[in-house]
């Protein structure tokens, strides 16, 4: 993965597109927790997820896998 920090630290306008890509991907690493944790009970058993990783996924921040 890029590191994000180097990037922007470095200012080269050639890193922009990359530096876009991963607040893109933050962005919908967030949106998804978000839909994970709008899921009903039978939703979750359909995909085989437990409340418990519903709930570890939603405690991580944005950046964390």
């Amino acid at each position: 993965m890029i590191d994000v920090f180097e990037t922007v630290s470095r200012g080269s306008a050639a890193r922009l597109p990359q530096l876009c890509d991963v607040v893109a991907w933050w962005c919908e690493r967030s949106r998804s927790r978000r839909e994970l944790l709008k899921m009903d009970h039978r939703m979750r058993e359909d995909i085989g997820v437990t409340e418990a990783d519903v709930w570890h996924e939603a405690r991580l921040w944005f950046w964390q896998s």
